[in-house]
C-alpha cells in the first residue's frame, strides 16, 4: 500500500501509522478507511494481539508480573505511541488522548478514527488463532507456501500440498496426534 501499488485491502488498523507517513509513503493523506464489508453472515473482524503472560514455571513470578504491569501501563504505552508510532496501543485511554488523536484523527480525513473506533465497539470477533506453542511455524510455513506459489517456483496444488506436509511433520514433531 504504501508504495502506491494497489489501491484497496482489508487489513490491520495498526499500517496506517505507516501509510499515512508521507516519509514512508506515497499515498499519504490520500485515504479512506471504513469497517470491513458485510458479509454472508453480518460484519465482522478478528482481533490480533500479542501477549505477555507469565508460565507457572515461571522462577521469577512477582517480577515478570512487575515487568507486564509496568509494560501495559498508560504512560509506558502513550510514551511508545507518541515517541515510536505504536497507533494500535492496548488503551483506549491512549488511543483517545489528545496527543495521540491530534495525529491520528487526520488519516483519511477522520474516517480512520471513525472505522477503527466502529469496529471495535460493534463487531470484533475476538481471535483467530488457537494458542498453539507451533503457531509460528505454521505460519511461517503458509507464508513460504503462499510466496512459492505466487513466484511462481510451484503451482497452488503443490505449495498448499507441500505446506499441508510440512504442518502435519511439525505438529507430529510436537508430540500432536492427527488423523492423518
Amino acid at each position: 500500500m504504501a508504495a502506491g501499488l494497489y489501491t484497496m485491502t482489508i487489513d490491520c488498523d495498526f499500517f496506517a501509522a505507516t501509510w499515512e507517513n508521507p516519509k514512508k509513503s506515497k499515498v499519504a493523506g490520500k485515504l479512506a478507511y471504513a469497517p470491513v464489508p458485510k458479509g454472508p453472515k453480518g460484519r465482522g473482524a478478528r482481533i490480533w494481539a500479542w501477549s505477555l503472560a507469565v508460565p507457572s514455571s515461571a522462577a521469577n513470578k512477582e517480577a515478570a508480573w512487575l515487568f507486564i504491569e509496568w509494560a501495559t501501563s498508560k504512560p509506558v504505552l502513550w510514551w511508545s505511541t507518541v515517541k515510536y508510532g505504536n497507533y494500535m496501543p492496548v488503551r483506549w485511554s491512549v488511543l483517545n488522548s489528545p496527543e495521540v488523536t491530534a495525529i491520528t484523527e487526520k488519516w483519511g480525513n477522520g474516517t480512520w478514527r471513525e472505522a477503527v473506533t466502529e469496529m471495535y465497539a460493534k463487531y470484533t470477533l475476538g481471535s483467530f488463532y488457537t494458542p498453539l506453542p507451533e503457531q509460528i511455524t505454521l505460519l511461517n510455513i503458509l507464508s513460504d507456501a503462499i510466496q512459492d506459489a505466487v513466484a511462481g517456483k510451484k503451482t497452488v496444488e503443490e505449495a498448499m500440498k507441500w505446506a499441508k506436509n510440512e504442518a502435519v511433520k511439525a505438529l507430529k514433531e510436537a508430540g500432536y496426534s492427527l488423523p492423518v
